[in-house]
């Protein structure tokens, strides 16, 4: 950049905008590093800690030998929520599963209207869309993009063996689904984690936690209910694809 000035004032008349020229897109190049480094996507890692951590979990009740909890982990006033189930399903049978965002919907039988899709995948991290369709008047579908990595959150060893949290949607045209959801309302608020826990019978503890605004002005009691519903049925149907799995040998 310097050298770009420096050849503004030395150079001849004849020169002038050429210099000019070069410096200009020196700093556009800058502004531009700049503007996308600001808009990163990063990882919520107080969520992810406070989600991740065994403290705090309050007991709710338990159905299928499921149990559901609540956790105030300072997200205004939604509650995170947790649900676990002893199993002996290694943990890996669950990240394959959870990984493969594009056969969500032969997965949850549970949860058929919504819809997943897979936008993006690397070595170590898999992108995905999801679009939750309401059918109620007045109330707008919700949205979002999400980033998940089947691994701990961070260089610490905790028991996380999974995890995911939202994105922004910075995807271009062809790599959005062709759904119309442009009246939806798009979730900034979202984060969850899977944990294992080794027991001294050879099984695991398996559980799933995760906190998820959906926005707009619907009632904190409601939103509290689907956060609840939602999750043990996903749960659910992840552990019958697990068990399915392994009575198949896979």
């Amino acid at each position: 950049m310097i050298n770009n000035l420096n050849c503004i004032i030395n150079s001849p008349i004849s020169k002038f905008f050429s210099c000019i020229q070069k410096s200009l897109i020196w700093f556009i190049l800058i502004l531009s590093f700049s503007f996308s480094s600001s808009h990163s996507t990063k990882k919520p890692y107080e969520i992810l800690s406070s989600l991740s951590q065994d403290n705090g979990w309050n007991y709710v009740s338990t159905q299928n030998n499921i149990n559901l909890s609540t956790k105030d982990i300072n997200q205004g006033n939604t509650l995170a929520v947790k649900v676990q189930k002893e199993t002996d399903i290694p943990p890996e049978v669950i990240t394959n599963i959870l990984m493969d965002i594009k056969n969500y919907g032969s997965y949850f039988k549970s949860s058929k209207s919504l819809k997943f899709s897979e936008v993006r995948r690397e070595k170590n991290l898999v992108e995905g869309h999801h679009f939750i369709p309401v059918n109620i008047p007045f109330i707008k579908s919700r949205e979002y993009y999400f980033r998940m990595h089947p691994s701990n959150y961070q260089t610490k060893q905790t028991n996380t063996f999974l995890y995911w949290y939202l994105i922004e949607n910075n995807f271009s045209i062809d790599k959005q689904p062709n759904w119309n959801f442009s009246t939806s309302i798009y979730l900034d608020v979202g984060a969850g984690v899977w944990n294992k826990e080794d027991l001294a019978n050879g099984n695991y503890l398996l559980s799933y936690r995760l906190i998820l605004n959906p926005g707009g002005s619907l009632p904190d009691a409601l939103i509290d209910r689907l956060n609840k519903v939602s999750v043990v049925n996903i749960f659910d149907d992840i552990m019958h694809e697990a068990e399915r799995r392994v009575s198949m040998g896979f």
